[in-house]
């Protein structure tokens, strides 16, 4: 089993498991996925501010 899709299956975001269905179909779309959402993550693990102010 590929523990992304777990990862992505977890989320309750309207429209998500279409995104991963079309991902599926599209590696590049789904490594793009995961790396956004690597992202969103990491993002949301750091303090204010410690990535210089962005959002």
């Amino acid at each position: 089993k590929n523990v992304n899709i777990s990862m992505w299956e977890s989320l309750s975001i309207p429209g998500q498991r279409d995104l991963l269905q079309a991902a599926m179909k599209d590696w590049t779309t789904l490594n793009q996925l995961v790396q956004m959402q690597d992202k969103v993550l990491t993002n949301a693990a750091q303090p204010e501010g410690s990535h210089g102010g962005q959002k």
